[in-house]
């Protein structure tokens, strides 16, 4: 609460002065650099706030905090209220103290239901996530094979073959587990799951030069 009342600057890095910053810089200064903690993109000590730092949209995927709820009610002081376009942290009482639009005298406590129509995700600190933790290698886990069962249909499905229907199913699962991943529905190690079998489904549809499976629902559903 020692920087209620503070400025807000759009983009701003708290080095330059308290009131520096906006929504989520403001979040990094009090997670990175006042508690000496991690931050996305920032080992925990590393933070100093000469930059901007991590974004909204790297605080809603980053593996070093767990969603406990989408509604003010599950927050707890110190618990990240995190929209798509905005951030602050939770006070406890249903509230936040956040930077909320560029002026003086903007860093503020609001109730946080209802705060912007935007989907709400209360996210919680773990313990500070150093490389090799376990937190750490779950997020590698599911993020990873995503991103490769992208890249390597889309080469494969779409740029050698000229056959699309692999790319677009295949890289839709990946994209789905990763969602579901990301709203929790599934563990992460699952999701990460899913993205492989898809990948090994494809691939070895293509070693034995069989249609693959996308291929064969396409043609049944007339895709």
């Amino acid at each position: 609460m020692q920087y209620k009342g503070a400025s807000y600057v759009w983009g701003g890095a708290p080095a330059n002065g308290i009131g520096n910053w906006d929504c989520s810089s403001f979040c990094n200064w009090v997670i990175g650099h006042d508690m000496d903690m991690a931050i996305p993109g920032n080992p925990a000590g590393t933070y100093t706030g000469q930059s901007h730092g991590a974004v909204t949209g790297q605080w809603l995927i980053w593996g070093g905090c767990t969603t406990v709820g989408h509604s003010g009610s599950a927050a707890v002081a110190g618990d990240l209220c995190v929209w798509q376009t905005h951030m602050g942290i939770a006070i406890g009482g249903g509230q936040m103290i956040s930077a909320q639009t560029p002026g003086p005298d903007q860093t503020l406590v609001s109730a946080i239901d209802g705060f912007i129509p935007e989907l709400l995700f209360i996210r919680r600190l773990n313990a500070v996530v150093q490389p090799g933790s376990r937190r750490g290698k779950e997020m590698s886990q599911s993020t990873g094979p995503m991103l490769a069962v992208g890249g390597i249909t889309f080469v494969n499905g779409w740029i050698l073959n000229k056959q699309p229907p692999d790319y677009r199913i295949l890289l839709g699962t990946a994209i789905a587990a990763g969602g579901l991943a990301l709203f929790e529905h599934v563990s992460e190690p699952l999701a990460a799951g899913i993205a492989w079998i898809a990948l090994v489904t494809v691939l070895f549809t293509r070693i034995n030069n069989k249609p693959s499976p996308a291929e064969n629902l396409l043609r049944v559903t007339g895709m």
